[in-house]
């Protein structure tokens, strides 16, 4: 089984991945590789604990985008997220060395609208209003994920919203990122206004 693709642009791909998504709530886990997950933190009621993500330490930009898909969307929700330094592959001067690869996995708090064509409708959304160019140096990845379990639920469906940003050297990356992932956040209290029926229906149509 491999990927499907949906949509694929310039600067955005969105697709129904083939690998599953996380199992809400997962505690914290120390990896063999000397990585650590921190765990599962349930921000809808406690916004303040986006100050306690070490993922978000740092990165005033992601924390935006985080504290936005929590705070000021009654809708949706996170479920975990991560940032960090890559090296880019471009042959040629003036090129980007490095990237900012991350990803914030994103879902609906209501089980009841935890299906794989309202996810889309979301992904479809956060890539058209962010309305990346090849200017910006940035690229998303969104794919849509089924979860082994979600508060007991199950069935359910996940975004993962992977952010890409490019630079010559790691300062400039991150800023890039700094930059489009306060871009991005400015997509969902859009989202939010829009009730669920017309965006399960019509988000994406007009791209």
């Amino acid at each position: 089984m491999s990927d499907q693709i949906l949509e694929h642009t310039e600067t955005a791909v969105i697709f129904k991945s083939d690998k599953w998504g996380p199992a809400v709530p997962y505690r914290a886990v120390d990896h063999q590789d000397g990585t650590f997950n921190h765990g599962f933190f349930d921000l809808r009621a406690r916004p303040d604990e986006i100050e306690n993500i070490p993922e978000l330490r740092g990165r005033p930009g992601f924390a935006t985008l985080v504290r936005t898909l929590n705070c000021e969307s009654e809708y949706l929700m996170t479920l975990g997220c991560e940032a960090g330094i890559f090296q880019a592959n471009f042959n040629g001067e003036n090129v980007p060395t490095v990237y900012v690869g991350s990803y914030v996995n994103v879902a609906f708090r209501d089980p009841s609208h935890g299906k794989e064509e309202n996810l889309t409708a979301v992904a479809r959304f956060i890539a058209h209003e962010a309305g990346f160019t090849l200017q910006h140096w940035t690229k998303l990845e969104i794919g849509i994920e089924q979860m082994p379990a979600f508060f007991g639920h199950s069935g359910l469906y996940c975004l993962e919203l992977k952010i890409l940003s490019y630079g010559i050297d790691e300062t400039m990356a991150w800023e890039v990122f700094n930059n489009a992932t306060r871009r991005a956040a400015t997509a969902i209290p859009k989202f939010a206004l829009r009730p669920i029926a017309a965006r399960s229906g019509n988000a994406g149509r007009n791209m």
